[in-house]
C-alpha cells in the first residue's frame, strides 16, 4: 500500500466570479453576500482550492471587495489574452470542423477584424470567435446558395458580416 497525504479535499471552479462584487452593493442582494461569506469558510474549511476566474478589471473590484479577502487568495495567475495569430488559428480550427477551409483573402480580412475589436473594451478573446465564425457562417450559407461559391472554401466574400446594432427600444437592426 502507498500511502499518500491529500492537500486538498475538493476543487470549485467559478467562471465570471466577478459576479460576486454584487455582494458589496445593496442591489446585489444577501444572497450575493451570504455567497461570499459560503465561499470564504469552504476555502478555510477542509483544505478545500476554489478557483475564480474572470476579467481582470472586474476580478480586481471582486479581491478587494474587503480588506480580508484577497489575503485568502493563495495565487493569481494573469493569462496574457490571445495574439491575432492564436486567435486565427482558433477561427480555422472550428471552422475545419464543418470542414471549411480558408482562402488567403479571407485571414487577411479576418486579422484586420480582430486587430480592430480586440481593443474594445467587451472583446472575449475565443468567445468572440465563436460568434464571429456564426455570423460567417449564415453568410457563407447564403452565398452558396445565392451564387453557386464553393461550399468548403470561405472567401473574403464571406467576410461581408451585417452588424446588428440595438436601437433605443433594443431592437436589433442590421447597417443595411
Amino acid at each position: 500500500l502507498e500511502f499518500r497525504r491529500v492537500l486538498f479535499r475538493s476543487v470549485l471552479f467559478i467562471d465570471e466570479a466577478y459576479h460576486l462584487s454584487e455582494a458589496k452593493n445593496y442591489d446585489g442582494g444577501e444572497y450575493m453576500r451570504e455567497a461570499l461569506i459560503e465561499l470564504l469558510k469552504y476555502m478555510e474549511d477542509n483544505k478545500n482550492v476554489v478557483v475564480f476566474a474572470g476579467y481582470k478589471l472586474e476580478m480586481d473590484d471582486l479581491l478587494n471587495i474587503n480588506p480580508g479577502f484577497k489575503s485568502r487568495i493563495g495565487s493569481i495567475i494573469d493569462f496574457d489574452d490571445y495574439t491575432t495569430d492564436e486567435l486565427v488559428k482558433i477561427f480555422k480550427l472550428d471552422a475545419s470542423k464543418y470542414d471549411l477551409k480558408c482562402t488567403s483573402g479571407f485571414v487577411k480580412k479576418l486579422k484586420e477584424r480582430i486587430n480592430s475589436d480586440k481593443w474594445k473594451k467587451n472583446f472575449g478573446n475565443a468567445r468572440y470567435i465563436e460568434n464571429l465564425l456564426n455570423k460567417v457562417l449564415y453568410v457563407h450559407a447564403s452565398n452558396v446558395y445565392n451564387r453557386n461559391a464553393d461550399m468548403y472554401l470561405l472567401t473574403e466574400e464571406d467576410f461581408k458580416i451585417k452588424e446588428e446594432r440595438i436601437n433605443s427600444f433594443g431592437f436589433a437592426k442590421t447597417n443595411e
